[in-house]
This record gives C-alpha cells, sequence and structure tokens, in this order.
C-alpha cells in the first residue's frame, strides 16, 4: 500500500502568531496523542509566517477517511485555525501519493 501525504499551506496573518501555534500544538497534540494521526507543521524557511501542515497516512483509505474520521475537537481547532489566522483565506492543497 502506498503512503499518502496530504498538506495544506498557508500565510498566518502576522500579529496572530503566538495565538496560531498555540492553537496548532493543540492540534498536534491531540491528533497524534488522542487520534493516533501521523501530522506534522512546518514553518517554510524562506517564508516566515508560512506554514504546512501534513498528514502522513499509511494508505489511500486511510487519506480518503481523513475528512469522515474528523470528531468535534479536530474540527472546533480546524475552523479556529482557518477562521481566525490564515491571511486572506489563502491555502493550497497538495496530496502526494507513494510511486516506489
Amino acid at each position: 500500500m502506498p503512503t499518502v501525504i496530504f498538506s495544506i499551506s498557508y500565510p498566518i496573518i502576522e500579529e496572530k502568531r503566538e495565538e496560531y501555534l498555540e492553537t496548532v500544538r493543540e492540534l498536534k497534540n491531540y491528533l497524534t496523542n488522542e487520534r493516533g494521526k501521523k501530522y506534522s507543521v512546518f514553518e517554510s524557511k524562506t517564508r516566515p509566517n508560512t506554514f504546512n501542515e501534513v498528514y502522513f497516512c499509511d494508505s489511500l483509505e486511510e487519506y480518503d477517511a481523513l475528512e469522515d474520521d474528523a470528531d468535534e475537537i479536530t474540527e472546533q481547532l480546524i475552523n479556529r485555525i482557518v477562521d481566525e489566522f490564515i491571511k486572506d483565506g489563502k491555502t493550497e492543497y497538495k496530496t502526494l501519493i507513494e510511486a516506489v
């Protein structure tokens, strides 16, 4: 089964950086420790305040179930990120499927 990497990239409102980092830490802690997901958040080296959330899925089935598997806590945290922190609502989504 191929590994699937799903990423969401976006700039955040600079003045809300600390609040964003607190929220995304809470999301990462919840997803990895409570839900058993493989999830990380990275900041661009060349574009400060631009972040990339990355989900690592062990199969296409796990990837396909990501949205359906989101519970209330996950949805609340994600909605907070989208509604309060993303600059101008700009997001870029990417799905990579392991080839070899």
